[in-house]
C-alpha cells in the first residue's frame, strides 16, 4: 500500500512515469528542487517526516518504502539520518570524502561524483542542521568528530582523498588530520573555493570567476 501512494506521489510531481525501481534523478527528471517539493507532499499528504538526504540515498520508490518502518506509529516519526550520504559506494579507488560548506546539502555535490566516473567511490558530508534540525554551534573540530564518527559507524577505512567547499574546507582539512593521526592514509586533500592563507578577504565574484 505505501508503495501504491508513493508511485502515485512520484508520478504527479515527476515528468517521466514512476515505477518502484525507477530512480528519482537517473530515470524520472527528479533535481533537488524536486526533491524537496517531494518531502513536502510526504509530509503534507501521508503525515511521513522524511529527512531530505533520504531521497538522495533511497531514490526509488522500493528503497524508499523499504526504508519506511510498516508501523505505522515509527513511520510518522520524524527522523534524523546520517550527515553522510553515499553518492557511489563501488569502485576501486580510494573513496572521496567531500564536505559541504556552511548550512549546505549533499546534493550539490551529486554532479561532480557522477563525472568522477563508476569506479570512484564518493561519500559526501551534508553541514549539521541542514535538514533543519536545531543543533548546538560546533566548533570545526566538533564537527570533524562528528564525521569521523560516520565513518567509523559505517565501517569505512580508506585509503582516503578529502575535498571540502567553502566552509568544508576548513573542516575536511582537520577530518584529514584526525584520521592520519589514527592511522589512515589520506592521499591528498582538495579545497573548492575556499580562502587561502593569507587572503583573508574575498575577492568580488567576477574576479573569483576570471582567476579560476
Amino acid at each position: 500500500p505505501l508503495e501504491t501512494k508513493l508511485v502515485a506521489l512520484f508520478s504527479e510531481l515527476l515528468p517521466q512515469q514512476a515505477g518502484i525501481h525507477a530512480d528519482f534523478f537517473d530515470d524520472m527528471g527528479g533535481h533537488s528542487l524536486l526533491a524537496v517539493v517531494l518531502v513536502t507532499r510526504l509530509k503534507k499528504d501521508l503525515g511521513i517526516d522524511v529527512p531530505l538526504s533520504r531521497i538522495l540515498a533511497k531514490p526509488t520508490v522500493a528503497a524508499l518504502a523499504e526504508s519506511l518502518d510498516d508501523n505505522a506509529a515509527a513511520a510518522h516519526e520524524p527522523e534524523r539520518d546520517s550527515v553522510m550520504v553515499a553518492l557511489n559506494r563501488d569502485g576501486t579507488r580510494p573513496t572521496f570524502l567531500v564536505v559541504t560548506g556552511a548550512g549546505g546539502h549533499v546534493f550539490i555535490f551529486r554532479e561532480l561524483a557522477r563525472q568522477l566516473g563508476p569506479d570512484q567511490p564518493v561519500y559526501a558530508f551534508s553541514a549539521i542542521g541542514a535538514e533543519g534540525e536545531e543543533v548546538p554551534r560546533q566548533s570545526v573540530e566538533e564537527i570533524a568528530v562528528e564525521y569521523e564518527r560516520e565513518l567509523e559507524l559505517k565501517g569505512i577505512t580508506g585509503p582516503f582523498v578529502l575535498g571540502g567547499y567553502s566552509f568544508g574546507a576548513l573542516v575536511a582539512h582537520e577530518l584529514a588530520w584526525r584520521l592520519r593521526r589514527r592511522g589512515k592514509e589520506v592521499l591528498g586533500l582538495v579545497a573548492f573555493d575556499a580562502f587561502a592563507p593569507g587572503y583573508p578577504e574575498k575577492l568580488p565574484q567576477i574576479g573569483r570567476a576570471s582567476s579560476r
